[in-house]
């Protein structure tokens, strides 16, 4: 899992984007490998409590590590794969919005309601700041 964390890292070096603010999101299942690893321990990571006493995974190879039940997954659980992802803050931006709000006086109870359309979107404003790294649990 490390060394994959690590191929991740010399994809943006070599595309030369920036180390500041780079990010990583994996499911639960890599990040107790990272767990049961030799990073366990605080002498290791040098952090002041160690991942097993916090559940915190914090920086691995200039990455910030999240998890994440929300990644996309083909297949089932068991034996899918999932699509995680690396990058720095540039690689994408998410944009919304309410573009119109009403207040309307509710029906059953007294008081008012208030509804309201909301717009969002993504893109990847700069694809190279980021990677594809699909994971198959086995």
């Amino acid at each position: 899992v490390i060394g994959w964390i690590i191929d991740a890292g010399t994809k943006l070096d070599e595309a030369n984007v920036p180390e500041g603010g780079r990010w990583l999101v994996i499911p639960p299942w890599i990040g107790a490998f990272i767990k049961q690893s030799d990073l366990k321990g605080a002498n290791v990571t040098g952090d002041s409590v160690s991942p097993l006493r916090n559940g915190l995974l914090g920086q691995i190879d200039r990455f910030t590590v999240y998890t994440s039940n929300n990644l996309a997954l083909t297949g089932v659980a068991a034996s899918g794969t999932y699509h995680c992802m690396a990058g720095t803050n540039h690689f994408i931006s998410f944009a919304s919005q309410f573009v119109r709000t009403d207040t309307l006086r509710l029906q059953n109870s007294f008081g008012d309601a208030l509804r309201g359309l909301k717009v969002y979107g993504y893109k990847a404003t700069k694809p190279e700041a980021g990677v594809y790294m699909p994971a198959t649990k086995s």
